[in-house]
């Protein structure tokens, strides 16, 4: 079953980034967003 769905955008900045570190920080913000669903 689905929970949520959730999209991030990244800007010129972070599109530069490496793939490792780009989805390093895919983890971190879905952890922080999706807290609630996490912790229940």
């Amino acid at each position: 079953y689905n929970i949520a769905f959730a999209s991030r955008y990244n800007n010129n900045g972070k599109s530069n980034y490496s793939s490792y570190k780009k989805e390093v920080l895919a983890v971190i913000w879905a952890i922080a967003h999706l807290e609630p669903y996490l912790y229940k």
